[in-house]
């Protein structure tokens, strides 16, 4: 389910392929993750996850950022922001702690990365257009390179560990 939120979420493949804009397939996934969560039995409780100091840092940003709402020019805005699109942030960020508990997951989470980058840079890539290339309704230039950028020292390192076919793919997109 993660793998699939990791298209979704950073890949934006429904932005992409619009025939899939309708289905709502953001949404389809993250029900589908949380019931594979809750239903399978390595569920680990809520109490280890915040012990992880990235965790204690995400929970300090959302706690500040509510703080601050009071003080924010339009509140409305603000609050609309924060309880209807940075909680998909903050779903998606535990769903993805909690469901990978392995080094073989972590692994696979980290192709789902790389996958998805390479879905924008294809988009990119291929798409003819004048003025700035943006990918999909969300990513304008500046975020999907953004993302690219902090994607490189994750796919290096992965390269790095790599053999065959596989380091190849990562050296391609490294380049």
């Amino acid at each position: 389910g993660v793998i699939f939120l990791i298209l979704i979420y950073i890949g934006r493949v429904q932005e992409l392929l619009l025939f899939l804009w309708d289905f709502k397939i953001g949404k389809i996934f993250v029900g589908v993750t949380l019931a594979l969560y809750f239903l399978s039995p390595r569920r680990h409780p809520i109490a280890n996850t915040v012990s992880f100091i990235q965790v204690k840092y995400i929970l300090g940003i959302f706690f500040l950022v509510i703080l601050s709402i009071p003080l924010s020019v339009y509140s409305r805005q603000s609050l609309d922001f924060i309880f209807f699109e940075y909680s998909k942030t903050l779903i998606f960020f535990f769903l993805l702690i909690k469901a990978t508990n392995t080094p073989i997951e972590l692994k696979k989470d980290i192709y789902a990365l790389i996958y998805a980058i390479l879905l924008l840079i294809t988009f990119n890539a291929t798409v003819s257009a004048s003025g700035r290339i943006s990918a999909g309704i969300t990513y304008d230039p500046n975020d999907t390179s953004f993302i690219m950028v902090v994607s490189l020292p994750i796919a290096y390192f992965l390269m790095q560990r790599e053999a065959g076919y596989k380091k190849l793919f990562l050296f391609v997109i490294l380049i």
